[in-house]
């Protein structure tokens, strides 16, 4: 292994002296395509890929495929999305070597952002809102452009109650049991129904023993109700733009970014009054942007970390892919 890391090291630093290149265009993203500092970001993107794949095979291969591809894909946001990937997938690979006792620390980490946030939120339920607006209370003309007569915006300090909302199930499904009044207030205060499902699922999974949560899961579901009635009309939007992304499915995906540049011109074959510039569906995005080389390293991470899914970690892990079945929280801003 070290002497193919070395081997890809001078191969990526090889490719500018022997790549012929065209003068950079003054216009353009194209500009970055036409410079050797694509030839050394693809290359690093590589070398950063078999470094990973020692630790995490998939990963490591997910990430040195959307480096091969970044120079043929010709959308703007290839870069930006195999970099981030990269460094996503390397900080997986750091928490992993970490001992119990860092992992024990990053969780705690963690939960107290996220009991953080929760308290925030229940200040803005009360109409205040620091961050945003000083010590006043939330103007009433902020509240009627979100379309709220009766409840004030409760999104924490992450600007959408819907992000906010999912967000907040997947770390309550990770706290402690006495933090879970808390937490389930703030995400019913976000009257996000994924986030509202995720965190109930989370603590059903996570509390094996059903009939004893039961009665807090049917309050959580309860309490959103009477604040948001459940309708599924944004998902059957949803899911006829998630059947027209698979309708042109490539076997080698569309490349990286590409779902932001190409499906919105796509949209137009179905009468929808929003333009997904997300999928809110990151197996469907993943599978657009990606072909079967993504989905098969995701199914084959997946697999090799199924044991993840039955430890305490478990109720976490059915959150986050419930989440990611409705919504894009690898992609929020």
């Amino acid at each position: 292994m070290q002497y193919a890391a070395l081997s890809a090291v001078v191969l990526a630093l090889s490719l500018p002296l022997v790549t012929h290149w065209q003068a950079a265009s003054p216009t353009g993203w194209e500009a970055i395509y036409e410079t050797p500092l694509a030839v050394f970001t693809v290359g690093g993107l590589l070398v950063a890929g078999l470094v990973i794949a020692a630790r995490s095979l998939w990963l490591g291969v997910f990430v040195a495929y959307l480096a091969a591809w970044t120079p043929w894909a010709g959308q703007p946001l290839a870069f930006s999305v195999a970099l981030w990937t990269a460094l996503g997938a390397g900080l997986v690979v750091m928490i992993s070597l970490c001992d119990a006792r860092w992992q024990g620390w990053a969780r705690r980490g963690l939960v107290g952002l996220g009991v953080t946030e929760a308290l925030y939120a229940i200040s803005q339920v009360f109409g205040y809102d620091p961050l945003w607006f000083g010590w006043q209370r939330i103007p009433s003309d902020y509240l009627t452009a979100w379309g709220l007569s009766r409840y004030p915006s409760v999104h924490g300090t992450l600007g959408n109650p819907l992000h906010f909302g999912a967000l907040l199930a997947v770390i309550g499904s990770l706290a402690p049991g006495v933090l879970l009044p808390l937490f389930a207030l703030a995400v019913i205060a976000s009257r996000s129904w994924l986030g509202v499902l995720a965190l109930s699922v989370g603590v059903l999974v996570r509390y094996r023993a059903a009939w004893k949560v039961a009665p807090v899961v049917l309050a959580i579901l309860g309490g959103m109700h009477l604040i948001r009635p459940f309708e599924l009309s944004s998902f059957w939007e949803r899911g006829r733009a998630w059947v027209l992304s698979l309708q042109d499915f490539r076997w080698l995906g569309h490349g990286p970014g590409s779902w932001w540049i190409e499906f919105p011109y796509r949209h137009v074959r179905i009468e929808s009054s929003a333009v997904y510039y997300q999928a809110h569906n990151e197996v469907v995005q993943l599978a657009f942007m990606a072909g079967v080389v993504g989905l098969g390293c995701l199914a084959g991470w997946l697999w090799s970390h199924r044991r993840a899914f039955g430890g305490s970690y478990g109720g976490a892990w059915a959150a986050l892919g419930l989440v990611c079945l409705g919504s894009f929280p690898f992609h929020y801003p």
